[in-house]
Parts: structure tokens; sequence; C-alpha cells
């Protein structure tokens, strides 16, 4: 597969994978944001308390686990008739459309000692996830599924702090968004191919 360098394009092929009925459209994909920061978490664990126990097969399972992450943000944004870029861009204030422009640009605006290099992203990238789950979540009890343009940016400001955190503890891990949405794609592709695409994938 070719590398994608292009945000909305990823977010095009993403949504190509997309398997869960029109009905839960924002609640699945947000419940599956949710459910891959916990997995982040634990993956992150020894990266923060263990620096020998780093190896290259830890940084490839973190990486696919953050590439599940981009995944769910580009069909949530989806679900909110947005482009990824255009969350990022409300989040950010300019329009990036390379993944690396846009991680260049998180990074520079985001600044913490580099002994928390790894903690603050991720506690922001938990956090900013947690607020994309609450907005959905009034949305689901409070609108009746019309979402408002100002519950839309709201959600979309948000799935852009999950892209900027998300960002910095890439860079933190010296780790590639535009490699994490290769490998998330990549991934998605196989199982497709061996119709693993849907239940518990690749049993892991």
């Amino acid at each position: 597969m070719n590398e994608i360098t292009n945000i909305d394009e990823y977010q095009e092929k993403a949504i190509s994978l997309a398997v869960y009925p029109p009905e839960y459209k924002t609640l699945y994909p947000t419940l599956g944001l949710c459910g891959e920061a916990g997995e982040v978490a634990e993956k992150l664990i020894p990266f923060i308390t263990d620096e020998d126990y780093v190896s290259e097969k830890m940084s490839n399972d973190i990486m696919l686990e953050i590439g599940d992450i981009m995944w769910y943000m580009a069909t949530t944004a989806h679900d909110i008739d947005m482009t990824l870029s255009d969350c990022i861009c409300i989040n950010l204030g300019d329009h990036y459309d390379s993944f690396k422009d846009a991680q260049d640009k998180s990074v520079i605006e985001e600044q913490y000692p580099d002994a928390y290099d790894c903690i603050i992203p991720a506690l922001k990238l938990f956090s900013s996830i947690g607020a994309v789950s609450e907005l959905v979540k009034k949305y689901v009890r409070d609108d009746n599924q019309v979402m408002s343009d100002i519950r839309k940016n709201k959600i979309a400001f948000n799935i852009g702090a999950v892209y900027r955190h998300l960002s910095c503890l890439t860079f933190d891990l010296s780790i590639e968004m535009q490699h994490c949405a290769d490998a998330n794609l990549e991934k998605l592709f196989s199982r497709q191919k061996r119709n693993q695409i849907k239940g518990d994938g690749d049993h892991r």
C-alpha cells in the first residue's frame, strides 16, 4: 500500500472500512475512542515506568493502538459531517493537509518539561477523548439526535485536540503520525481481505 500523507485521504479510506450500523453513527466511534484510550494507556506503562523495557515490538504495538485512535477520530468526524483536517484546523487555527505539518504544528504549540514526555500529552489526550465522549453523550441524551452547529463545532474542536495531543505523544515516542495512519490502514485492509473486519478482528 502506498503511504498516505494527506489527512483527508486517510479519512476517506478509513470510512470505506466502517461497518457499523448507521443508527449508531457518532456513538459507535466515540465508544471506540474511549476503548482505544485505555489500550494506549496500558501500552504506555512500560515506556513511562521502565525505559530499559522499551523494544521495537512495543513501539510497533503502540503505533497500532494509536492508529486505531486515528480511525475512530476519522469516523467520528465523518459522522458529524466534518473532515478530519477541518477538526484539526478548528483546534490549531490553520488548515493542514499533511500529517507531518499538523504534527509539527501541534508539537510547537505544546510545551512541557522533558521529564514529562509521554505523561503530559497522554493525560491531555485522555482528557480530550473524554470531552468528545461527554459532548456525544449530551447529543444522544438531550438533542434528539439532531446535531446543532454549536455541538458539532465543540465536538470538532475536541477531535482536533485529540489529534494535537496524540501528535505530541507520538513525537515523544519517535513515531510519525503518518506511519500510524499507514499501519492502521494496512492492518484493516488485511482484515477486510481475510473477512475479519468484523467481530474480534485478529483475536487480540
